[in-house]
């Protein structure tokens, strides 16, 4: 049998190791998705989606407040989340 769509968006968070070396620095940038994606989740408005993340290689690891900030670009430019 078919399974029934989800009735709330799933969120997921890639982090390649070629990104972070470290299995604990991985984690930490899932965590801090995730913990943002529970600060918004009433806001988002496109229920029924499929939401991943990819985390690009960058200079150094991106703090909390820069995580959050573009998560939240990046929904409020797809239309999924208002204000």
């Amino acid at each position: 049998t078919k399974k029934d769509a989800p009735s709330n968006p799933l969120f997921s968070f890639v982090v390649s190791s070629k990104v972070a070396r470290s299995a604990v620095d991985r984690n930490l940038l899932k965590r801090r998705g995730y913990s943002t994606i529970r600060k918004i989740l009433n806001d988002v408005v496109a229920q029924n989606y499929f939401y991943a993340f990819f985390f690009k290689k960058g200079s150094a690891t991106p703090s909390f407040k820069e995580t959050e900030e573009e998560i939240i670009f990046l929904l409020k430019k797809s239309g999924a989340l208002l204000n």
